[in-house]
């Protein structure tokens, strides 16, 4: 009946987690959570037919419960799809962590380290 409260609904992921797609079957992710959140969590997303949440906090990225084929006919499967992630890069020396392990498969720009993942379960944290 009010179509304007719809508009939170598709804001919000586009606001808090950075969500968008700048290239096909690429999900992009850079979070921006306000200072009095510790985390922002949305679940039961889809990209591509692939249902999945997100877990996002000022230094780390979690997309878990990825599920194919969960979105009614489209058969949804995550090869070939992508997640690029935007992490703002710490005034001090630092670590990024993929599942608990160091990597340096990432890059910096503008001030953000950028990662390019497979998309997913995964944890990214930066410490």
């Amino acid at each position: 009946e009010f179509l304007e409260n719809a508009i939170v609904y598709a804001a919000f992921p586009q606001i808090t987690l950075g969500m968008g797609s700048t290239q096909y079957k690429t999900l992009d992710l850079a979070p921006s959570i306000p200072s009095s959140l510790l985390y922002y969590k949305m679940e039961n997303l889809a990209f591509h037919g692939v249902k999945y949440d997100v877990t996002a906090g000022s230094d780390f990225i979690r997309v878990s419960n990825v599920r194919e084929n969960a979105v009614g006919t489209l058969g949804g499967v995550t090869n070939g799809l992508s997640v690029t992630l935007r992490l703002q890069e710490p005034d001090k020396k630092y670590s990024v962590l993929l599942d608990g392990t160091a990597t340096d498969d990432y890059t910096v720009e503008n001030g953000e380290i950028v990662l390019t993942l497979p998309f997913g379960n995964f944890y990214v944290k930066v410490q």
